[in-house]
């Protein structure tokens, strides 16, 4: 699930959803790599530490204790497949970026978890987004890309809002032309 929000209402929404599920904690991430478990009251402090990084960091829940030593993010998955993913997508001079939420198939118990997680922010978040790609003058609204509430009030401040790659313009909400763009 795709979706554009702060990083604060990130962590809101996962103490939230996951409050009452005693999942391990991990916020990794970043060149050179790191990872580490934190608390579900840490998270929020957590997470503003590195919302500015321009290096992606995802905060990973585990129904297992973490297996930590990875030199990277794929080896940190690789040692620990079974977890939920929400990638943070951070908060620069250049905009915010995408965050997504995600979880690997094959593990009925986390994926039951991340439903959780993606019922709550779906209650939490305004559906469609409209990508706009100038060069080619197409226009293509998505409504599965949620946001919230603060992303929306980041937008109107004139924040831009960024795909996680590419330089295509994402502006939250259906514009009335979704066709082309000039």
């Amino acid at each position: 699930m795709q979706f554009h929000a702060l990083p604060s209402e990130i962590a809101q929404i996962i103490q939230a959803a996951i409050a009452d599920l005693g999942l391990n904690i991990v916020i990794q991430g970043g060149v050179p790599f790191t990872a580490k478990e934190i608390s579900l009251d840490q998270m929020e402090c957590e997470i503003s530490k590195i919302c500015n990084d321009r290096f992606l960091f995802s905060v990973y829940l585990l129904l297992n204790k973490p297996i930590f030593g990875a030199s990277s993010g794929l080896k940190f998955i690789d040692a620990n497949p079974r977890g939920i993913f929400i990638n943070i997508g951070s908060l620069t001079d250049l905009g915010l970026k995408q965050s997504a939420l995600s979880v690997l198939d094959g593990y009925p118990e986390e994926y039951e978890i991340a439903k959780k997680i993606g019922k709550h922010l779906r209650r939490v978040t305004t559906p469609g987004v409209t990508a706009i790609n100038s060069e080619k003058n197409i226009m293509r609204f998505n409504k599965n890309h949620r946001y919230t509430a603060g992303a929306k009030a980041l937008e109107k401040e004139g924040v831009a809002m960024l795909p996680v790659a590419g330089g295509g313009k994402l502006v939250l909400g259906e514009l009335a032309d979704n066709s082309s763009h000039s």
